[in-house]
């Protein structure tokens, strides 16, 4: 800054003096100003005889002045490269330089310019205020008519406003709003404003307009074109504020070409949240106002933004992206969970790479349009800080986590007397360090047994004992249209390349420990798994470290049907089919890789102790009782099992006790042979039970009766009405066999014959017959034999 600005700048300020002295007259202080103005000139006379005061005299100046647009930095030793409050410099700033007391101003090239007075330049600032004095003193003069003059009633015409025009002016045109509708009045103009103690009203119509007192709104016109309006935004405010229109009154618009204007009323109406219905997504319990917002949001098909969840409830989610990348760019729609409260979103594992050198291990570039993924949380809390009342826990750990304690978690507590006992409970309130549960701590699996848990128990909250990736329920209810249902179509569509590339379902464990099974069918299904038409292999295993396939407990274990082969074996290398006891120590026979069968369990015979089981390995059980009383026991009826049992003795019966063709056992006489076969349950007799002889044949003409002591009875039937008499047993366990030699006409036996009078032979047919005491059961039968001749 120059000599000559400063100067100016000095006189500026004298000048604002005088208008400060000015204003002061007015308010009748005038020998108070004079005094000042005298006090400035003697101060300024004595600056001019001490010319190196005049540096002095420059800041302290410049210091008090406030018309001037620079900043006084202070005294300094060098010149400064910033204000004191750290700004950057600006174009005359100022300081005093202690080194030689000169005044220094900021010019806006970075230089610093001297503008200190000397000895003239203070002696003229003496005149120029030595003459500002002698101005005033003329003002003063002045003082009392002008003072007198602005007290009249025309005062207010001599003042200036900021608008150009005079005081009077503005007064005229300003509203005039004491009014009251109570009061009543006459308005004039539109500056002529009333109150109805809410809002100030003008009217729109013909002046004047005569309000009666003790009046309103409405009864003086109401609020409408050439009626009342409302001054000022009151009413608009009160609108806006209210919860049932305000939002409808405020526009809203995307910006986006093709967009429309909406009100925030409209917009809002897209979705709902749990903060609409009176929470905050932090409250303890939401679940009254969570239930009601969910209803609604339900009802208008909009979505529902909950406490911890976001929900689209009646609609379809639809997800549209291109898939670019790897991990999170790698899948179109990603699910995952948190593992804890302030867990951060985890990223998306397709393709997971952890840098750019993984594209060399992983060969494929996968993409995926529906990625999901949980990882099973730990618990929130464990402790075993812990005291308990029938519905209580109380811990000093819970203050550790109270912020993310919600009604309806879980708590599950290992009673600390016995490790067996376990306890659950329902969080239902949370005060300080202790959490009651909903009703009283139920034992798990006492199906509602109560208790309370002991001191020390450890307590877990928010446990998780089993965790799934997806849980699909289908369901065909009983008024369901459709008449069938399927869990899962995965259609695959290969139109690329021939060759059985790809496949339908990929179960992979990743992890370091073993996985139950990869694919399991429970409850009541007819097939668990079913391979259709132009499948090449119906099941394949490879390398199983135990067995390809295992089948336990089952009716069946395999059931081959209607095959070219039935089984098919290549290439074993030790036993293509090895058969065993249960338990697997011991083998029963087997067929070995030349296929021969290698060892046949069966005995030609063993001799079974009185009092002892027989075996059902054996061909000929032998039995050789000492009294009619002796027993020995049958062994289990298995399905198709046969044994034969002989009594060796030539004096006294034995009797077989078990399951009996729905008796209890079957007694043995001295020298007789049976044969049993079991069904499964119940032994059942299938051949001879008899002393072991040669027995003749014999002929019975028609119309005789049979004999069951020999072997075969021989009958010629003439005509299909001939008969023979079939005698009443004499022994239990008889049988014998009757051949029709007729080739042409069939022959009745007459006689009781499994609980009938009679039983047709047919024409060169056999029979053989075995009595149970009662009658005769037909245990075999023979069909002629035929020679055709060529």
């Amino acid at each position: 800054m120059a000599s000559n600005d400063v100067i100016n700048a000095q006189r500026y300020a004298s000048e604002a003096k005088v208008a400060a002295a000015t204003a002061k007259v007015y308010s009748d202080q005038n020998t108070t100003i004079v005094t000042d103005a005298q006090e400035y000139a003697d101060q300024a006379s004595t600056y001019a005889d001490n010319s190196s005061a005049s540096a002095s005299l420059a800041e302290q100046y410049y210091s008090y002045s406030t018309g001037l647009s620079s900043w006084f930095i202070g005294t300094q030793s060098t010149a400064p490269i910033t204000r004191n409050d750290g700004s950057a410099l600006q174009v005359g700033d100022m300081y005093k330089n202690s080194s030689d007391d000169e005044v220094y101003s900021y010019n806006s090239d970075g230089t610093w310019t001297n503008i200190s007075y000397d000895a003239a330049s203070a002696k003229e600032y003496y005149e120029y205020n030595v003459g500002n004095y002698e101005y005033i003193a003329e003002l003063t003069a002045q003082n009392y008519s002008f003072s007198n003059a602005l007290s009249s009633d025309s005062g207010a015409a001599l003042v200036g406003a900021y608008n150009g025009l005079s005081v009077q002016d503005n007064l005229t045109n300003t509203v005039k709003g004491g009014n009251t509708f109570v009061d009543g009045a006459t308005l004039d103009s539109v500056l002529d404003q009333i109150n109805d103690g809410t809002n100030l009203y003008y009217w729109t119509g013909d002046f004047p307009k005569v309000v009666p007192a003790n009046s309103s709104v409405d009864a003086t016109g109401g609020i409408e074109s050439g009626a009342w309006s409302v001054s000022g935004d009151g009413l608009l405010r009160t609108a806006l504020a209210s919860a049932e229109s305000g939002a409808a009154l405020v526009a809203t618009q995307q910006g986006l070409t093709g967009t429309v204007a909406r009100t925030q009323d409209n917009k809002n109406a897209e979705s709902i949240s749990l903060m609409d219905g009176g929470s905050e997504r932090s409250d303890f319990d939401p679940s009254v106002e969570e239930t009601a917002i969910k209803l609604l949001a339900k009802s208008e098909r909009i979505p529902y933004l909950g406490a911890k969840q976001y929900c689209i409830p009646g609609s379809t989610l639809k997800t549209f992206n291109w898939i670019d990348g790897y991990k999170d760019r790698g899948a179109a729609v990603s699910f995952s969970n948190l593992t804890t409260p302030d867990h951060v979103e985890p990223t998306t594992q397709v393709l997971g790479l952890a840098d750019a050198s993984g594209l060399g291990s992983y060969s494929d570039r996968d993409q995926v349009l529906l990625f999901t993924q949980i990882q099973g949380a730990p618990a929130l809390l464990t402790t075993s800080d812990t005291t308990f009342t029938a519905n209580t826990i109380t811990s000093s750990d819970i203050a550790s986590v109270s912020e993310h304690l919600r009604a309806g978690q879980i708590i599950d507590v290992t009673d600390s007397s016995d490790s067996t006992v376990v306890y659950s409970g329902l969080i239902t309130s949370l005060s300080d360090s202790t959490i009651t549960v909903d009703t009283a701590w139920y034992l798990k699996g006492g199906d509602g047994t109560t208790g309370t848990p002991s001191e020390s128990s450890t307590a877990v909250f928010v446990p998780s004992t089993k965790i799934w990736g997806q849980n699909t329920v289908v369901t065909l209810a009983s008024t369901s249209k459709a008449t069938q249902f399927a869990g899962y179509e995965l259609g695959l569509i290969n139109d690329k390349t021939d060759g059985y590339v790809g496949y339908g379902f990929d179960v992979v464990n990743l992890g370091d420990y073993g996985v139950g099974q990869a694919f399991q069918s429970r409850g009541e299904f007819n097939i668990g798994f079913v391979a259709y038409d132009g499948t090449n292999y119906g099941f394949v295993s490879y390398s199983a470290n135990t067995a390809g396939y295992y089948s336990a407990a089952d009716t069946v274990g395999a059931l081959l049907q209607n095959n070219t082969y039935g089984v098919q074996i290549k290439g074993a290398s030790s036993y293509p089919l090895l058969i065993q006891d249960a338990a697997g120590s011991s083998t029963l026979t087997a067929i070995n890789s030349s296929g021969q069968i290698e060892y046949l369990r069966l005995r030609l015979n063993s001799s079974v102790t009185i009092g002892g089981t027989i075996s059902s390995y054996n061909v000929v059980n032998f039995v050789r009782p000492t009294t009619d009383s002796d027993t020995v026991y049958l062994p289990t009826a298995n399905a198709g099992l046969i044994i034969k049992v002989r009594n060796v003795a030539s004096t006294y019966s034995v009797t077989l006790v078990g399951s009996y063709e729905g008796t209890s056992g079957v007694k043995l006489q001295p020298g007789n042979t049976i044969e049993l076969i079991g069904d499964g349950s119940t032994w059942y007799t299938i051949g001879h039970q008899g002393p072991i002889n040669i027995r003749p044949n014999v002929t019975i003409s028609v119309g005789g009766t049979l004999v069951p002591t020999t072997s075969i009875n021989f009958v010629t039937s003439t005509a299909s009405t001939d008969t023979v008499t079939v005698p009443t047993g004499t022994t239990t366990g008889q049988s014998f066999i009757v051949r029709n030699l007729s080739s042409s006409y069939s022959l009745i036996l007459s006689g009781s014959v499994e609980g009938a009078t009679s039983l047709t032979l047919d024409a060169g047919s056999s029979i053989e017959l075995y009595y149970n005491g009662t009658y005769w059961y037909p245990i075999s039968g023979y069909s002629p034999n035929v020679v055709s001749s060529s």
